[in-house]
């Protein structure tokens, strides 16, 4: 049995997506034919939680793009969290771009000079030389305040106005190398589409995370060239109210930077379609060796939970880990209750997925209404009667799992009586036990907290 996940080593522009265990390769195919279709440079975020799979996704698809889509354009990878310590964002981004394309450095170096002059502006060093405050004069260029600068301020204006120009016409001349770039990648002069995949974008420092749009919109505004963004937009848009206050329309404001959005679909298959989460947990614990019978625990578990909790691949990962150092004995039907196996894997699965809802399991102190929200069993769906006969709606596994969560939270009031003594038997054979909030601890000091993730 493994501990850990299999690993994501990947050799990028190389490999695609042979092993699509989570039927990726579809949204990657339709991508390719955006990329190479639309002629207007197009900004597109892949917005996902942490965890969610975008780098998997992304990785593979700068890869699948050419060998796997017979994709048209120059797919570069560029890892924005890993480049935010170097300060201006188009630094990297041209390196990242020298080094997917060394047979094109003549051409490269066209790109290199011409971001040379712009990646250290020295308009407000310059600015910061002039007496009487010049700063603040450019903000009013009224008669009367401009008489009144000194000689050495008037140079300082002009200066700036200078360094403005060339910045302006230093901005044309790197959009015209990366035409020329393009050209020269393309057949018979035809020019070729690029696509710069930016990665881990909400990871950034928020003032990295906001220049790198900036610079995409300013340098990049180029004919066939797209950026692909991976990226949580929530935590995007915190970057923006991190820079301009929480005041801001953070979302309004990134729309002014981002033309289109798409999502990894949450289900695997077309027609008969699984939920995506449950479905890799399922092919998770095969990779690892978990057992048949712990493999269906925790992945029945998940359906229940997933369907009100935000859970990522890389969670999943995280529990099957935790749940490959249970002892055996766990899975012992013999030896261990139901109830004690399914309270483990409650704890096991809240720990990694929800670590407040964990806490409350843990010091049996989750109310009815909590237990409720987290397992996505509201009244329709755990009562077996409705008013003219069985209740279509109702949902046994999930119900038994809010029964037993209540009966060890001693928020037993909505159990049905005729329930509580099976319910009770889930811990007990003798159905008699004086302290049933004392067992999720039991539990914890027996499998989960010998060996802590």
């Amino acid at each position: 049995m493994k501990f850990l996940p299999p690993n994501d080593d990947i050799t990028l522009y190389e490999q695609g997506f042979e092993d699509d265990v989570l039927d990726r390769a579809k949204i990657g195919k339709s991508l390719s034919e955006l990329v190479d279709r639309i002629e207007d440079p197009l900004v597109i975020a892949l917005d996902g939680q942490w965890g969610a799979g975008k780098s998997f996704f992304l990785k593979r698809w700068v890869g699948a793009h050419k060998t796997e889509n017979d994709g048209k354009a120059i797919t570069v990878y560029f890892d924005a969290f890993a480049n935010d310590c170097f300060g201006d964002p188009l630094v990297g981004l041209v390196a990242a771009l020298g080094e997917r394309l060394p047979k094109a450095q003549t051409k490269m170096k066209g790109i290199r000079v011409a971001a040379a002059k712009v990646v250290r502006p020295a308009a407000r060093a310059a600015l910061a030389l002039a007496t009487f405050g010049a700063t603040e004069a450019l903000s009013d260029l009224g008669d009367a305040v401009v008489g009144s600068l000194s000689k050495d301020a008037e140079t300082a204006v002009d200066s700036f106005w200078k360094a403005e120009e060339g910045r302006r016409a230093a901005m044309e001349e790197f959009r015209a190398a990366i035409v020329a770039l393009q050209k020269s990648e393309g057949a018979d002069g035809d020019v070729r589409p690029l696509v710069i995949v930016v990665d881990e974008l909400d990871r950034c420092r928020p003032d990295y995370a906001l220049d790198v749009l900036e610079v995409i919109k300013h340098f990049f505004a180029v004919s066939k060239v797209h950026f692909i963004l991976g990226v949580n937009l929530s935590a995007l848009e915190n970057s923006v109210k991190a820079r301009y206050g929480s005041e801001i329309d953070a979302e309004a404001y990134l729309r002014k930077f981002i033309n289109l959005t798409f999502s990894l679909p949450d289900t695997v298959g077309d027609y008969d379609s699984k939920r995506a989460i449950p479905f890799y947990a399922s092919h998770l614990a095969r990779k690892m060796g978990l057992t048949q019978k712990a493999a269906d625990y925790v992945t029945d578990h998940l359906k229940i939970v997933e369907k009100t909790n935000t859970i990522s691949v890389r969670d999943v990962g995280r529990v099957m880990s935790q749940i490959s150092i249970f002892p055996d004995v766990v899975w012992d039907e013999q030896r261990t209750l139901y109830g004690w196996r399914e309270a483990a894997i409650s704890l096991a699965v809240a720990k990694m997925i929800k670590p407040s809802m964990y806490r409350k399991f843990l010091d049996a102190t989750a109310s009815e209404a909590d237990l409720r929200d987290y397992f996505g069993a509201p009244v329709l769906v755990t009562e077996e009667q409705g008013e003219t006969g069985r209740n279509q709606l109702y949902d046994h596994k999930r119900a038994i799992r809010l029964w037993m969560w209540q009966h060890l939270c001693g928020a037993t009031n909505s159990i049905p009586e005729r329930t509580k003594p099976h319910v009770i038997k889930f811990f007990d054979d003798w159905g008699d036990i004086d302290r049933p909030a004392e067992i999720p601890k039991k539990i914890s000091g027996l499998w989960l907290d010998l060996f802590k993730i």
